[in-house]
């Protein structure tokens, strides 16, 4: 049978290559569009409506693009104890082993410890005078304080599974299970790095965000810089998750601010970089299968205790 060249030809024409740069222009449009309706719904005083809009646009973009292990909601984190954290505007969790324990009538979720893998504070605009940097690692630290979760190991693979230790691995972590975090900035605002400096040089690297997002204006990440023989820069290689970062005194690694500008293909570069970012970091993590009987007993005890005081 002859072959027809032409045929291939034509095929090859109609061939069509993704443009990720337009798919991600389209989700900043969407941005935009909430962030417009949010300023009307702002000047007619429901304010607590107003910051919904732009949220729920942001968690309907990560639910949509990430893959469906992951369950993205908003709310408190518990742990079996029964201690709660603060709110926070994005919580992902495992959605194969109960992503919540309740909802609330308004909406509001808790999550268990064991099964978060990442945590998100979303703004309008960067005021420097709210400090809101600050007071996102103020949070985290009274997470990280109050609430308590077992490591897992990094040998760990699955239910009672784990490799052995004759078993090599290049993971140098003491633990798999690190609590991702991050902040989404819609307007850089009267932001300068010079007011972040104290605090990313006092606080301890897991209580920073892992990166910060200003979609007019770039992200503050962790990365491994490499010069060449001239002293010229060469590589910025980014680690999403600084505390689980492999460090080399020939390339150290520092917090580098990449500015890519507020105009619209920038801005969809800057929200595709979050979402990497935000994937990959998911991906570092390894979460155990969540045991609930814990949870069920201590919330057994509150109710029991509640109704022997009546």
């Amino acid at each position: 049978m002859a072959h027809d060249s032409s045929k291939t030809h034509l095929f090859e024409q109609k061939q069509v290559q993704l443009e990720l740069e337009k798919t991600f222009a389209t989700y900043v449009n969407e941005i935009l569009a909430a962030r417009s309706k949010a300023a009307l719904l702002h000047e007619s005083s429901d304010i607590k409506a107003s910051g919904n809009e732009i949220e729920d646009v942001l968690r309907e973009l990560f639910c949509r693009r990430l893959p469906t292990r992951y369950y993205v909601g908003n709310g408190h984190i518990v742990d079996q104890t029964g201690t709660c954290s603060n709110q926070f505007d994005m919580v992902i969790s495992d959605n194969f082993n109960s992503p919540i324990l309740f909802e609330a009538s308004d909406g509001t979720q808790y999550f268990p410890y064991e099964s978060v893998y990442l945590i998100a504070e979303f703004k309008t605009k960067y005021y420097s005078a709210n400090r809101p940097i600050h007071e996102f690692v103020a949070k985290i630290k009274k997470l990280k304080m109050r609430l308590k979760r077992e490591d897992v190991d990094p040998m760990y693979i699955g239910p009672n599974i784990k490799l052995g230790s004759s078993f090599k691995t290049d993971d140098h972590r003491k633990y798999s299970n690190p609590l991702c975090k991050f902040m989404f900035f819609l307007e850089s605002g009267d932001f300068d790095l010079s007011q972040v400096v104290d605090l990313y040089s006092s606080e301890p690297i897991e209580c920073l965000p892992n990166y910060i997002c200003f979609l007019d204006k770039g992200m503050l990440q962790y990365a491994q810089v490499k010069y060449d023989d001239n002293r010229e820069l060469k590589t910025v290689s980014v680690t999403c998750v600084p505390e689980c970062a492999k460090e080399s005194e020939e390339a150290p690694h520092k917090w580098w601010f990449l500015e890519y500008g507020i105009d619209s293909p920038n801005a969809a570069l800057t929200l595709a970089h979050c979402y990497f970012a935000t994937y990959q970091s998911l991906l570092t993590c390894r979460l155990k299968a969540l045991n609930l009987q814990p949870y069920m007993n201590t919330f057994s005890r509150i109710y029991r205790a509640g109704t022997y005081n009546k």
